[in-house]
């Protein structure tokens, strides 16, 4: 949760900044930079009941000063999506140079971001529900690079492309390091399988050496 925070904080950053400069602040409320109109006309309901239900200091301010538009702006509005909403509304995004900039943020191209995202909303739901994570089968799989370009892994096979934890808790890692390169979280997942050693890091398809990947280093 906590490395899931960190990537959270950059998307929804990342994504309010980039597209209030390209479209101006109130970008969310019109439907032309979206490829699903009935996507974005449940988003927007969504964001008007959560701002009719907030007692957050910030919007109560803005009704009280602002009448027009109705909404407060972006910077504003995004503090009260959900990670899964963000990951959703970056996949929803018309292809263009500002879907683009964003996925530069995280150093990798938008059709792997978009993937990662649904795949880490999972996992969020699932450390925040409880549910059984380490050894699951997770329902989205994220796509992990083969080509040299994009590649960060060196061994990858069938396995690694499995539905595991092993490939998405990778693709984290790579965020985070391009976000926060003084990262521990490599460290924190090593000292958690230090501590329990009866467990078999095999069901999250972890390969053998794959402390040996600069990644994991």
């Amino acid at each position: 949760m906590d490395a899931i925070e960190r990537i959270e904080i950059s998307l929804r950053a990342a994504s309010t900044n980039t597209l209030s400069i390209h479209f101006g602040s109130h970008w969310f409320l019109s439907d032309g930079y979206f490829n699903r109109p009935d996507w974005h006309s449940k988003f927007l309901e969504g964001v008007k009941e959560t701002i009719r239900k907030s007692n957050e200091d910030f919007i109560l301010q803005y009704k009280l000063k602002y009448s027009d538009p109705v909404e407060p702006p972006a910077r504003m509005i995004m503090k009260t999506v959900t990670f899964g909403e963000m990951a959703s509304l970056f996949e929803n995004l018309k292809d263009g140079p500002e879907k683009k900039e964003i996925a530069v943020t995280f150093d990798i191209q938008v059709s792997i971001l978009e993937s990662w995202l649904r795949s880490i909303s999972f996992v969020r739901n699932a450390c925040a529900h409880h549910y059984r994570l380490w050894n699951r089968k997770l329902p989205i799989k994220p796509i992990v690079p083969v080509r040299k370009n994009n590649r960060f892994l060196v061994n990858i096979d069938d396995d690694t492309n499995k539905c595991r934890l092993y490939g998405i808790l990778s693709c984290m890692l790579y965020i985070i390091k391009v976000i926060s390169p003084k990262t521990k979280f490599n460290q924190r997942i090593k000292a958690l399988f230090a501590e329990f050693p009866g467990v078999n890091i095999r069901y999250m398809v972890f390969p053998d050496n794959w402390h040996e990947e600069n990644l994991w280093k």
